[in-house]
């Protein structure tokens, strides 16, 4: 099929036009952040566009071409700023690792990255020092800061001279992240539907569970060096399965009911547990609970609640009641509470559901 020309110009869409369209439109704008000892900083676009163009010559200098990855461990403050425009200026592609994670994550994620250059925030410095030996690839250890201790090099020295950006083509990766397990809103031109394990999308009648599916030139199209995941990750049609369980309308407004790995199929029958947790805790007894699929001998899964008390300790009386005047079947109540002081989070500050599974997973005798 022959389709009309286009007359438009065939320019690669690159994030560095907006840094350098903001310097010569707004260039006197001021970018104002908090660094880590509190003192407010102040600079303006045309500063950051030219000490981004520093940064580009200086990561030149220490090796880092096109393709390379430079990771990052920092807060929002202008350093940061100046390298999320100057490596994929230069055709390097950004890894903003999460310095909220444990070392042995970090450390993972930046080898599994093979990340060549390290930024990070002067006060990570010992989180750094703690898994600087297990890093494989990293060869430059940057210090956002004017000065850094002996064997790190300072942000401010390695600015070097100002470097043209190199064009790649729009299509090349510009950054890179290791999820947490959020998942976030779809934006335009994305499709989206929710869909049964065939991928059929289900009834919209705000009833019929499904999977949140999208397809779109904003949605991942497979992970870094794991093929196994990039094909459990897509349905054969090419949708992203995002893992979210939900209902939808005629009008498609999606209401999110739970994540797949976290709901509950009794006897057939799907309960979910962030329905049951939220009822839990609007019991003036309880300060927090989680809510998780336990191996059954006789209806495959059953709910198990893990309940932090508020002061006086509910009984299980108490709350299968409040949960039946909250409008829950019968046969979606937990089989059993447990009472604990805390409930394990991760990294994101979510119940830990992993851990909690692995906990009780022979509760009921198992499978």
């Amino acid at each position: 099929m022959n389709a009309f020309p286009s007359t438009m110009m065939d320019e690669e869409l690159n994030l560095w036009d907006f840094l350098e369209r903001a310097a010569a439109l707004f260039g006197r704008k001021e970018v104002v952040s908090r660094l880590h000892t509190g003192e407010v900083h102040r600079t303006t676009y045309a500063e950051v566009y030219q000490r981004a163009r520093r940064l580009m010559g200086g990561l030149r200098a220490l090796g880092v071409g096109v393709g390379d990855r430079v990771a990052t461990l920092g807060f929002n403050h202008f350093r940061h700023l100046e390298a999320y425009f100057a490596v994929p200026g230069m055709g390097a592609v950004l890894h903003t690792a999460n310095p909220r994670l444990s070392p042995k994550e970090i450390a993972y994620i930046l080898n599994h990255a093979e990340d060549k250059v390290l930024l990070f925030d002067p006060n990570l410095l010992p989180l750094v020092e703690a898994i600087r030996g297990e890093l494989k690839t990293v060869q430059h250890f940057v210090v956002m800061d004017e000065k850094a201790p002996e064997g790190y090099l300072a942000y401010e020295e390695a600015l070097g001279e100002e470097a043209d950006p190199v064009r790649v083509p729009e299509r090349a990766a510009c950054g890179m992240a290791y999820t947490t397990g959020t998942t976030g809103l779809p934006i335009p031109l994305v499709r989206l539907r929710v869909a049964d394990e065939e991928g059929r999308p289900v009834p919209k009648d705000g009833k019929a569970l499904g999977e949140v599916q999208l397809k779109g030139p904003w949605i991942t199209g497979g992970y870094y060096g794991n093929e196994e995941a990039t094909r459990s990750a897509l349905t054969p049609d090419g949708f992203f399965r995002t893992g979210d369980i939900a209902v939808w309308d005629e009008e498609r407004y999606v209401e999110i009911k739970d994540r797949l790995k976290d709901l509950i199929k009794s006897g057939g029958e799907w309960i979910s547990s962030v329905d049951l947790e939220n009822a839990l805790m609007g019991h003036p007894k309880v300060k927090e609970a989680a809510v998780v699929a336990i191996p059954h001998p006789k209806w495959q899964e059953r709910p198990l609640a893990v309940v932090v008390p508020r002061g006086e300790k509910p009984t299980p009386e108490e709350l299968n009641e409040h949960l039946l005047k909250a409008g829950f079947a019968k046969w979606q109540l937990p089989d059993a509470y447990v009472f604990a002081e805390e409930i394990p989070r991760t990294s994101a500050g979510k119940f830990l559901k992993r851990a909690l599974r692995e906990q009780y997973k022979n509760y009921y005798g198992g499978a």
